[in-house]
């Protein structure tokens, strides 16, 4: 299973491979974060959408581990865990429709999952307020998967 440590863990390596101060993650901090921009492997510039990354990770924590949502909202920088319910549904949208902003961090997620060996054989039941994992079903399109 997979613990907080773990959950801890990936959101200090998206910061690493997004180049951003975790602090900017944490809105609680009261840090207006300047423009910030990381430059990949192309040698382009492109600009860090912190809510785009907050929003990857906290989906991907909330789907593949049992960590209650009122702990799970402040660990990616939520003020509290109705921000989770609030864009779930937009999320999960997001991933089918392929948006080209958000599918970038979802992907950088999931290659970062994979390197802290994230266990993706069960996820939580998204539909009930009880945490209850399930094994996984196939819902995403193919090569948006673990």
């Amino acid at each position: 299973m997979n613990t907080t440590e773990k959950a801890e863990q990936l959101i200090t390596n998206a910061c690493r491979y997004y180049q951003i101060d975790k602090g900017y993650l944490n809105r609680q901090n009261n840090l207006k974060p300047p423009k910030m921009y990381i430059t990949f492997k192309d040698n382009k510039r492109y600009k860090v959408s912190l809510s785009s990354l907050r929003m990857a990770l906290s989906f991907f924590l909330l789907k593949y581990t049992d960590i209650p949502t009122d702990k799970l909202g402040p660990m990616v920088g939520y003020s509290d865990h109705t921000s989770l319910s609030f864009n779930k549904n937009k999320i999960i949208n997001y991933i089918e429709q392929k948006d080209k902003v958000f599918i970038p961090y979802w992907n950088a997620v999931i290659m970062l999952a994979k390197d802290l060996d994230f266990d993706v054989s069960m996820e939580r039941q998204l539909t009930n307020h009880r945490i209850t994992m399930l094994p996984v079903q196939k819902t995403y399109p193919q090569n948006l998967e673990m």
